[in-house]
């Protein structure tokens, strides 16, 4: 059936020109049309038969090191946490000592890499991991020898990425500065970057009669707040997260939405891809620039550093949004309220940790000799040596982590690299993994996070991904998807619990204490012990169907809570001072004293008369 329509054209073709009653016009349109069966019949091909076969021998090349890996006990790894100014009890440090803990990470806290006696005692290499956070990151960028670092050692800081984004003056990005790029050059205000750079100003409409009735495509007045994930500078890897924080001109606040549900909430379906894809290209392009203008400072590098960013963009009446401003950390200066901040940088910083750390980040020896024979087989790449093929194994390896991170930068819309360089393996490597499921190898890679949305399937895991709280509740046992009961207790002074869970999976709908509840809500604590039912339901018939339950036991004291020790008063009322009865006496509330009061007197009976009567 396949080879009848090229058969039946060339026999008509053949037939025409001996009979020579074909015009010029006709043969053209044959010929046309066989050309055409023919380039179908080979994409078809290609779609069906996969991907070419030297990208798959690189991709099961790059498959070998996790079977080894797989084979090897796991042992715990040592993290430092340097929290800065942050306590010990805030949400983010609580966060990451949670999820590295339940990662097989031994966890190590301290203020400053100063003042860290662990990192001392270890030396160069005796940790895998190092958290800076935002108030300890001018430490970390003093003391840590970045181009010195083992190959296992994993930071959350790019020196070359922070030193692009820098401010140099006004707000004005150093890598613009260095570069002269204009604005005409890049989709980014030049001063885009620093504390010096004020609030965005937001847009106005200019849709009424700046364009022509029968426009077919629709604009967009609004900024967005997407947040970015680079897990290598030079050659460039990065990643954007699905969370996104948008205002339109018809809000007054920002709200937390996913990126594809807001475009195509404000575009429709077809232009919502092609904005995303706009999305994608301006920061591609934006990063490619710092990239560009940012030599490392040696040729050793922390190939597993990372870095966190915050692009601030802004659609002026179009699909295609301008930078405006970028942060070398998250904010979420457009949400108001302090607990949805709270929760939407815990979300980020989870799903970071996930694709970072759920690859291996320790290799065994057999994994660098299987490395090694990696290296012999692409030796002729220009400029490849065993950390960048180590890059390319941890680059594959985070493109099969299901996560809410998809893959921003290397994509194939951008132009191809040199023919056989770092890049053009990841490139190879990042097309493999566009191609459907099904037109790869069989049994290899059937699931990656560049599938599609999984909000429109059913819900098949009904877990939540963790319990939010405001104030900050210890719930007892730690919190794990897979248990239903916690348990729970807060002071008398509570009377008012904030509860916000967030569902494993995004086809997962939660309402509390019935079908129709709501997803968060302010629950009025009793005295004594009070229920909170957390349902995790499927919402995809008319009627929520209840696919599990958690529960939360709250016991509340019954009496007030008075310190121990510090400055207090105790107070003793005896009499009103409107009514007196005993005139001697003061009246109102007047500081107690024990040593003032007379001791009391034993009564022999209970009728015996006196002052202290019994």
């Amino acid at each position: 059936m396949k080879m009848l329509l090229p058969l039946l054209l060339l026999r008509t073709s053949g037939m025409l020109l001996r009979r020579r009653v074909f015009s010029g016009p006709l043969l053209l349109l044959l010929l046309a049309l066989l050309c055409l069966y023919y380039r179908t019949q080979r994409w078809s091909r290609s779609g069906s038969e996969g991907v070419p076969l030297e990208t798959r021998s690189l991709i099961s090349a790059l498959e070998a090191p996790v079977q080894l890996s797989s084979q090897k006990p796991r042992y715990h790894q040592k993290a430092m946490v340097l929290m800065g100014q942050h306590l010990l009890s805030d949400t983010e440090v609580q966060l990451y000592r949670h999820v590295l803990q339940q990662m097989h990470f031994k966890v190590h806290t301290s203020r400053y890499v100063e003042t860290s006696s662990f990192l001392k005692a270890q030396g160069g290499g005796g940790w895998s991991l190092l958290l800076c956070l935002s108030s300890s990151e001018q430490s970390c960028l003093r003391r840590i020898s970045f181009s010195h670092l083992h190959q296992h050692q994993m930071v959350n800081l790019l020196p070359g990425l922070i030193g692009a984004f820098s401010d140099v003056g006004g707000g004005l990005c150093r890598f613009s500065a260095r570069s002269q790029l204009t604005e005409l050059d890049l989709p980014m205000k030049p001063h885009a970057c620093g504390s010096a750079n004020q609030k965005p100003h937001f847009p106005q409409d200019r849709s009424d009669g700046h364009f022509p009735s029968k426009a077919p495509l629709p604009v967009l007045v609004a900024m967005m707040n997407v947040y970015i994930l680079v897990t290598s500078l030079t050659p460039l890897t990065s990643f954007l997260h699905d969370i996104s924080v948008v205002m339109t001109n018809q809000d007054q606040y920002g709200q937390r939405m996913k990126i594809r549900d807001f475009l195509l909430q404000q575009l429709g379906p077809t232009a919502s891809l092609e904005s995303l894809g706009q999305i994608k290209k301006v920061i591609g392009v934006v990063l490619q620039a710092a990239s560009a203008n940012e030599k490392q400072e040696s040729d050793v590098r922390c190939v597993l550093c990372f870095q966190l960013l915050t692009f601030s963009l802004v659609f002026n009446s179009s699909i295609t949004p301008v930078v405006v401003q970028v942060d070398t950390k998250l904010t979420f200066k457009g949400l108001r309220d302090t607990f949805q901040r709270q929760i939407t940088r815990d979300l980020i910083l989870e799903d970071t940790l996930t694709i970072l750390l759920r690859p291996p980040t320790h290799l065994s020896p057999e994994t660098h000799l299987s490395l090694k024979k990696l290296m012999e087989q692409y030796g002729g790449c220009r400029g490849t040596n065993a950390v960048d093929f180590l890059l390319l194994f941890r680059f594959n390896q985070q493109l099969k982590t299901s996560c809410a991170f998809q893959l921003l930068y290397p994509t194939s819309p951008y132009p191809s690299p040199a023919p056989c360089d770092t890049s053009s393996l990841l490139l190879q490597i990042s097309r493999y993994y566009q191609f459907p499921p099904n037109s790869r190898e069989n049994g290899m890679n059937k699931w990656t996070n560049q599938q599609p949305d999984p909000s429109q399937g059913a819900c098949v895991d009904p877990h939540l991904r963790q319990i939010y709280t405001d104030p900050a509740l210890i719930l007892t046992p730690p919190f794990n998807p897979k248990v239903k009961e916690y348990h729970t207790e807060v002071n008398f002074d509570t009377v008012m619990v904030r509860l916000h869970p967030e569902p494993g999976s995004a086809a997962c709908r939660v309402h509390l204490d019935e079908h129709r509840g709501p997803r968060m809500a302010n629950f009025p604590v009793g005295l004594g012990s009070s229920e909170i039912s957390i349902l995790v339901t499927d919402d995809a018939e008319a009627w929520p169907v209840v696919m599990a339950i958690y529960k939360v036991q709250v016991y509340r004291d019954s009496r007030p809570s008075l310190p121990m020790f510090g400055d207090h008063v105790t107070c003793s009322f005896a009499q009103d001072c409107g009514l007196r009865v005993r005139p001697g006496l003061p009246c109102g509330l007047q500081p107690h004293s024990s040593e003032s009061q007379s001791p009391l007197q034993i009564c022999s009976s209970g009728k015996a008369p006196g002052p202290n009567s019994c």
